[in-house]
């Protein structure tokens, strides 16, 4: 069960995640635009907002000797942009994740770790939508999706996968 936060926390979040939903579906359809052999695509960040990216993989870049590590782990994966630059979904998204950081990092722990978790939850409750919406393309085994939080990769990317690909897409990952 996901835990509560506190209004303002609630206002911040929300913002954040409304500027996410226009963002997120632009990124993925200029990077498929871009790249015809686009095959993983995930929202990069990390528990404590730091930064919020778009993490993508090309079938191109796979070695044949890489197999389903290099195509399932977005820690390999290019970051659009660099983790410096963390405004590539675009200033509003920035803007509203500066916000959301700023107002955690003068909160308690238990204030920043509520929200993070809303966060995650929101974040994935909201790539479910955009994926049943068809707003990041229809589900097939040929492109993976997926939520990398930055040195916690498993657990989120394994998490995320399940909701966001097909079944068969998923198996692969967790026999990894």
């Amino acid at each position: 069960m996901p835990m509560t936060i506190d209004e303002y926390s609630q206002t911040l979040l929300d913002a954040l995640i409304d500027e996410l939903a226009i963002a997120i579906p632009r990124a993925f359809a200029s990077l498929s635009d871009e790249f015809a052999d686009l095959c993983g695509f995930a929202v990069g960040t990390t528990r404590l907002l730091e930064f919020i990216v778009p993490v993508f993989q090309r079938k191109s870049e796979l070695s044949s000797g890489s197999g389903d590590f290099a195509r399932f782990f977005p820690p390999e994966w290019a970051v659009l942009n660099n983790r410096d630059r963390s405004d590539s979904f675009g200033d509003g998204v920035e803007t509203a994740r500066k916000r959301l950081e700023t107002h955690c990092s003068a909160g308690d722990y238990d204030l920043r770790a509520s929200v993070s978790d809303a966060f995650l939850d929101s974040l994935l409750s909201l790539l479910v939508d955009l994926v049943r919406n068809n707003q990041l393309g229809q589900k097939t085994n040929d492109r993976y999706l997926t939520i990398w939080i930055a040195g916690d990769d498993l657990e989120w990317i394994i998490k995320a996968s399940e909701r966001l690909n097909t079944p068969e897409l998923h198996q692969r990952v967790l026999s990894m």
